[in-house]
């Protein structure tokens, strides 16, 4: 199966000869907070819903919120923040209870 090389093919060869620019989409969110969901509230298979946020403070609002009514929460950072954060469900209200980081 010997096939000619396309047009396509040369074009990953060489650098800046006629490629076509990369586009790669900066992801603003930094954060995710998800919550369990009790067997009697499940809204379809999965017994958990996660949601993202730009900023810590975001997520500590959210999470604060679901908190308060009893669900179990964790939150973290997103790849590919560093260094890498997880708060499990044991240690959610004292991440809720420490200051904000001054960069945000």
């Amino acid at each position: 199966m010997n096939q000619e090389p396309n047009r396509h093919d040369q074009g990953t060869t060489s650098i800046g000869k006629g490629s076509q620019p990369v586009v790669i989409k900066k992801n603003p969110n930094t954060w995710y907070v998800s919550i369990y969901y009790p067997q009697q509230e499940k809204t379809g298979h999965y017994s958990r819903r996660s949601r993202t946020f730009a900023s810590e403070s975001e997520a500590k609002r959210f999470a604060a919120a679901k908190f308060e009514t009893g669900a179990e929460v964790t939150a973290g950072t997103l790849n590919p923040v560093a260094p890498k954060r997880i708060v499990a469900p044991m240690g959610i209200e004292n991440w809720l209870s420490e200051a904000e980081p001054p960069d945000e």
